[in-house]
């Protein structure tokens, strides 16, 4: 069962009870500029903006051998062209044990990923920033049956207002965590597609993409 607490002005604390065993999205300070996902004793990197850059998180559940956070955070990836909001997904696995020496208390199955919510054409418009995101329920995506989330999505405040409604696929979401990856070369280079699909995430990576229904 997963719960939600407020932390602080823009901090929502999520915890879900799992094998006796807690996960939150929550914040490691007192002042809330060092956002985690925890259980014990692993973490995100600490004050790791590409890992969590001041996230809101919304949801949590767990399936199979993973939990996943829903949230919305500044996009690391629009920084250069300046600020914006994204909602991801995030993945950690239930098995994970930690890393060798100084990643001994850090996830190695972290990963997340950009959810899309948007009315496509030339130019989309995006409902970027998620409110909340529904329990995984049964449905129909397309023209098969699948495990589904139901998120609630807003514009931003200085944008035209409008909201929405958009689902997505658990099986769509798994497959972004396949690849394909960006990566930034350096602090002020763009942000671009790693060729090899088949890398998985460092510090510098995050998964990207998400099928939007």
């Amino acid at each position: 069962m997963a719960r939600s607490t407020t932390a602080g002005p823009s901090n929502i604390v999520l915890k879900i009870f799992l094998n006796n065993e807690l996960y939150s999205g929550t914040v490691a300070d007192f002042s809330g500029s060092d956002p985690i996902i925890y259980r014990e004793p692993l973490q995100t990197e600490q004050y790791d903006s590409l890992s969590l850059n001041a996230p809101n998180f919304v949801s949590s559940f767990t399936q199979g051998d993973f939990v996943y956070f829903f949230f919305r955070e500044t996009a690391v990836e629009y920084i250069n062209c300046g600020k914006a909001i994204y909602s991801r997904v995030a993945r950690v696995c239930k098995w994970d044990k930690g890393g060798p020496h100084r990643f001994r208390n850090r996830w190695t199955s972290f990963l997340k990923s950009r959810l899309n919510c948007s009315i496509p054409g030339d130019f989309p418009f995006y409902f970027n920033e998620i409110q909340s995101a529904s329990n995984l329920v049964e449905g129909h995506y397309g023209h098969s049956s699948a495990k589904l989330i139901y998120g609630v999505f807003n514009t931003p405040t200085n944008s035209i207002p409008g909201s929405a409604v958009c689902a997505f696929s658990l099986q769509d979401i798994a497959d972004t965590f396949e690849g394909s990856f960006k990566e930034q070369s350096s602090i002020n280079s763009n942000w671009l597609p790693v060729n090899n699909a088949k890398l998985r995430p460092t510090s510098s990576m995050f998964v990207w993409g998400v099928t939007l229904s």
